[in-house]
C-alpha cells in the first residue's frame, strides 16, 4: 500500500494490491479534513493568482474540454464586447445560468464533454456537465479556471440547499465546482477598477 498522486494535476490517492486469491481483500482508509466557508464579495477588490505556472496549467486544453473549435467560437460570442478577467467570467455565468439546466436522469456528476453538449445544444446535465461547461469557455478567452471536484460534507452556511450536505449520510454527496484565477484588479485613483 502506498500513497500516489496522478499527474499532472497532483490529485493524492491510496494504491493497494492484494495477493492473487486473497480471499477477502480489506482496506481501511481514515480521512481527516477542515473544511472552509468561502464567499466572493464582488463589491471589494478582487484577490488573484497571477503566476504564469497556474495561467498555463488551467487554460490548458483537455478531451473533455477543449479550449478550441466550437468552444472558443461560443465563448468569444458569449464574451463579446467584454475586455476584462473579470467581465468575461461573468457573462460566461451569466450564459450558462440562461442555457444549461440541471438534468437529474444523468449518473453520478456526469461526463464533462464539453464539445458534445455545444455541438447538439443539450445543455442538460449535472455539475460535472455544467462547470465543465463554464470552465471550458472562459479559458477558452484565456482565463484561468478548473472544475474541482469533493464532498459535501456539512449543510451550506449561506443556505444554498444544493452546495451543501442534505443529511448526515454523505455517501451521494459528491458535487463538482467550479473557480477562476482572476488578474489581480487595482483601484484606480478615481476608485473605478482597473486591471
Amino acid at each position: 500500500m502506498k500513497s500516489v498522486a496522478d499527474n499532472p494535476y497532483g490529485a493524492n490517492m491510496l494504491y493497494a494490491e492484494f495477493a492473487a486469491g486473497e480471499a477477502a481483500p480489506v482496506v481501511e482508509l481514515t480521512s481527516r479534513f477542515q473544511t472552509q466557508d468561502r464567499a466572493t464579495d464582488w463589491s471589494k477588490k478582487v484577490a488573484a493568482d497571477d503566476d504564469p505556472a497556474i495561467v498555463k496549467m488551467w487554460t490548458k486544453s483537455t478531451d473533455l474540454i477543449p479550449t478550441d473549435g466550437i468552444v472558443r467560437e461560443t465563448a468569444l460570442e458569449v464574451t463579446k464586447g467584454k475586455t476584462t478577467d473579470l467581465e468575461k467570467v461573468k457573462a460566461v455565468y451569466d450564459w450558462i445560468l440562461a442555457n444549461t439546466y440541471r438534468e437529474p436522469k444523468v449518473r453520478g456528476c456526469g461526463v464533462g464533454d464539453i464539445k458534445t453538449m455545444l455541438e447538439t445544444k443539450s445543455f442538460g446535465g449535472k455539475c460535472g456537465d455544467i462547470n465543465g461547461l463554464f470552465v471550458g469557455l472562459v479559458r477558452s478567452v484565456g482565463v484561468p479556471a478548473r472544475d474541482v471536484y469533493g464532498i459535501r460534507v456539512a449543510p451550506s452556511a449561506f443556505g444554498y440547499k444544493a452546495l451543501g450536505a442534505g443529511s448526515a449520510n454523505i455517501s451521494k454527496a459528491q458535487h463538482c465546482r467550479a473557480e477562476v484565477f482572476l488578474k489581480r484588479l487595482r483601484l484606480g485613483g478615481d476608485g473605478s477598477r482597473r486591471t
